[in-house]
Parts: structure tokens; sequence; C-alpha cells
């Protein structure tokens, strides 16, 4: 068996638009990015830090860098992270994301219902399974995105759908597989 990497996907904290309309963390966030990152370091020792290239998840990269005395180099942007990508593969029209993430929620908040009602859903869901597989290769791997469906690589079905501010997904990766996904909740709400 090979060797067993964490890719942990970090959800952005709390966000404001500055004036010049931006997204970017507020104090919250960035207490809440602090405390999880503090958090997720206890349970993992990282060997990269990567993000989605938005402005928010940059700020999280950047807290991260600072906190994790291990991670030598620059946080780098990783696309695989970021949505934009797969909604423009498909023509995904970003507008009906709100009614539709509604509708997932209501049926149940998890990857099999995200996957049945959306092919946004199912289309990031295979640009995030290879993307975690490659992230694994690097190590023990911290990422930061701008979407609340970092879930959707989860091999278990019934693996929430929707990940909350700061809240991550710890996948475990062996080789080209990834074994496991594990919900971690970012304590401040």
């Amino acid at each position: 068996m090979s060797k067993i990497s964490e890719v942990v996907i970090v959800r952005h904290g709390d966000k404001k638009k500055d004036v010049n309309g931006v997204e970017v963390l507020t104090h919250k966030g960035t207490m809440q990015i602090h405390l999880s990152v503090a958090l997720l370091s206890q349970m993992t020792d990282f060997s990269a830090i990567v993000y989605s290239g938005e402005q928010r998840t940059l700020q999280c990269a950047t807290i991260a860098q600072l906190l994790l005395e291990g991670v030598k180099d620059l946080p780098e942007i990783h696309k695989g992270l970021h949505f934009q990508e797969a909604a423009d593969r498909i023509g995904f029209d970003e507008s009906m994301f709100p009614a539709e993430h509604k509708s997932i929620l209501e049926a149940g908040n998890t990857i099999t219902a995200g996957i049945k009602r959306s092919q946004f859903a199912r289309e990031l869901r295979w640009q995030l399974i290879p993307t975690v597989i490659e992230l694994a290769k690097l190590g023990n791997v911290l990422g930061f995105s701008h979407s609340p469906l970092s879930s959707l690589a989860a091999p278990d079905l019934n693996f929430v759908y929707d990940i909350g501010n700061a809240d991550a997904v710890i996948y475990r990766v062996s080789g080209n597989e990834i074994l496991s996904a594990e919900h971690f909740i970012c304590p401040i709400k």
C-alpha cells in the first residue's frame, strides 16, 4: 500500500466586500481561519499550502503560512480548487446557484442530493477528485477554497455536501485513491 497523505481543504472564513467590491475576510473570518489552521495543524504536519486564487483564499493561505513553521515555500494557486473552470465547461448560469444550492440543502445536504440535482455539482466532483489526488503527491497539503462544495471528492456519497465558513474536509489519499474524508467544523460560527 502506498503512503497515506492528507489533503485538507478549508473554506474561507467570514467575508465582506471591500471598498473595491472584492470579497475579503472580516475580523471574525480571520479569527476563524486562525483557529481552524491551529487546530488542523495539531492533527497533521503540512508540507505545502495552496489556494484557489481568490483574494479571501490568499488571505487564508497567508495566515496559514505565518502559523505553520514547517512550510517554507510560499502558498501557490491551484486552479483545481477554483470552481469557475467547472462552471465554464458546462455553461453554468451562476445566477441559478442559490436556488439550486437551496434545493440540495433541503434534500438532505449530501453529495448524493447534489449530484442528483446539479450538473454543476457533478462536473465539480469530477474536477475535485483528480485535484485531491494530485495534491496528495506533494505530501500533506493544506488548501483553501472559496467554495462551500469542497467536500465533493469524498468517496462516501452520503457525506455532507455544503461546508460552512472555515470548515474543512480532510481527505486521506493513497496512490490514486481517496480512501476517506472527514468533516472538520470550525468552533467559531
